[in-house]
């Protein structure tokens, strides 16, 4: 709720693997060897691969690009590892779906889940970062620690996401 993503629905997971073939099938592009590592991506590669689309495009290309925009968010925003940089390639499997049956997928749950894993992992002796979506702690810290939150903004209704009301 703090970030508005969808709580209920169905689970996020998919026992399908993802190929390199796979990738390139789903997102209409070959990739360098430069821009993979092991089974994940750079996300320079998806950003720039992105900053591609120009002007009228067919609806495959659209979805392509949509895929590889939701690749880097979930990469950047929603799942990132310990590296910033890279996004696992198994994340398409919910990708291939149609754009419209994404969205019924419990992003939030699995947003969570994710973060309080990388969180129990960072909470090792010597470790020094964590994985999962940060934004969601701050989020949750500023709302529930006022003394830390910056002024909140007061142009904007009083509604679910809450991040909204720190955003500038």
């Amino acid at each position: 709720m703090i970030l508005g993503l969808k709580v209920d629905g169905l689970p996020v997971t998919s026992d399908r693997h993802i190929s390199w073939n796979d990738f390139e099938n789903l997102l209409g592009s070959n990739i360098d060897q430069s821009s993979r590592v092991r089974k994940t991506v750079k996300l320079t590669w998806l950003r720039t691969y992105m900053e591609q689309l120009e002007g009228d495009q067919s609806p495959e290309t659209l979805v392509y690009h949509f895929r590889a925009y939701c690749l880097y968010f979930i990469g950047s925003v929603l799942f990132p590892d310990k590296t910033g940089n890279l996004v696992h390639i198994k994340w398409l499997a919910m990708l291939e779906k149609e754009p419209i049956e994404i969205g019924t997928y419990s992003w939030g749950s699995a947003c969570l889940a994710w973060l309080y894993r990388g969180m129990c992992d960072g909470a090792y002796n010597g470790v020094h970062d964590i994985m999962g979506c940060t934004i969601l702690i701050q989020a949750w810290a500023y709302s529930r620690i006022t003394c830390i939150a910056p002024r909140p903004r007061t142009n904007i209704p009083d509604r679910f996401p809450l991040f909204n009301r720190y955003v500038k």
